[in-house]
């Protein structure tokens, strides 16, 4: 699977619970790439504090803050931790309290249960909301298979979500499509036995970094329409390469088609098509995530 890229990858990484290879899919979203946009930074902008520990039905999660003001928690995609961040919370956090943090099993957090599905992640950053005593409602910025997360969590708080910016997140029905594309296994070809071998092990809750629950889309697909904003920003630049064995016009497709998904899943959605971003958008397209979450935030 070498020479395949990082958004093919991270379009199955923690979307699926499958990924072209798990180590690459470590790589790609535990370590983010090179910021390609050119900022326009304030001179000025707050210190991110040092780290603090929170502690939720008994476990340690690891969290970082910055600023003053309404209340922004980010969270990160599949294995990803807070520093993929780093391109975006101080300059969100000029003008919010913005916080961040390390799920169970990434970072300096404590390792996570033997299994866990969305409803689970989702007390978790309530508890990660409470415990660092953020004034409600929140604005909710997530990355990947933290767009799930974070609409987990307005359905079950809408009064307490202000809004949702979700950049480039999975989705249940992308999941779906994913899966009953794969391709046949081929002996006779090392890529997609790889490719086989490596859904499997990331949707096996034993093997994959979180310890989820390889159905744990089917309940984000059953739950209900929420009164809360959301904004997707979709990435709209792909870094080339297919997948073994898949179409990669339908697959982009599906990704999108998701993406359309979600947003009727809110009563004031909308897609936001960002043409210089890849799949890690806070990196690619930081002056739009900036902008999107401040105009939520107003």
């Amino acid at each position: 699977m070498q020479g395949r890229t990082r958004r093919a990858l991270l379009l199955v990484c923690g979307v699926a619970l499958a990924a072209a290879a798990l180590t690459a899919c470590s790589s790609a979203s535990g370590q983010p790439p090179p910021t390609t946009a050119t900022a326009s930074t304030p001179t000025a902008l707050p210190t991110l504090e040092p780290e603090k520990q929170v502690v939720v039905k008994g476990k340690t999660l690891v969290t970082r803050c910055a600023g003053r003001g309404p209340s922004v928690i980010l969270v990160s995609g599949y294995a990803s931790p807070m520093e993929s961040w780093d391109p975006v919370q101080a300059r969100i956090a000029a003008g919010a309290r913005t916080c961040t943090y390390d799920r169970l099993g990434i970072g300096l957090s404590d390792p996570p249960p033997d299994i866990q599905d969305f409803d689970d992640l989702a007390v978790q950053l309530d508890g990660v909301i409470t415990g660092l005593k953020l004034p409600r409602p929140v604005v909710v910025v997530a990355h990947s298979m933290g767009g799930p997360l974070a609409y987990t969590w307005a359905a079950a708080h809408p009064q307490d979500a202000h809004a949702m910016v979700l950049l480039d997140p999975s989705t249940p029905t992308y999941d779906a499509w994913f899966v009953t594309h794969l391709p046949k296994p081929d002996v006779g070809n090392p890529d997609i036995s790889n490719l086989l071998r490596a859904v499997a092990f990331d949707r096996d809750p034993k093997t994959n970094r979180e310890s989820l629950d390889p159905k744990a889309l089917d309940r984000v697909a059953r739950l209900p329409v929420v009164n809360v904003p959301m904004r997707i920003i979709e990435a709209g630049r792909d870094d080339g390469g297919p997948l073994p064995g898949m179409d990669s016009t339908a697959l982009r497709e599906a990704w999108r088609a998701g993406h359309r998904w979600l947003a009727g899943r809110s009563s004031d959605g909308s897609v936001i098509v960002s043409q210089r971003s890849t799949h890690y958008v806070q990196g690619d397209d930081p002056d739009l995530v900036v902008k999107t979450v401040n105009e939520m935030l107003r």
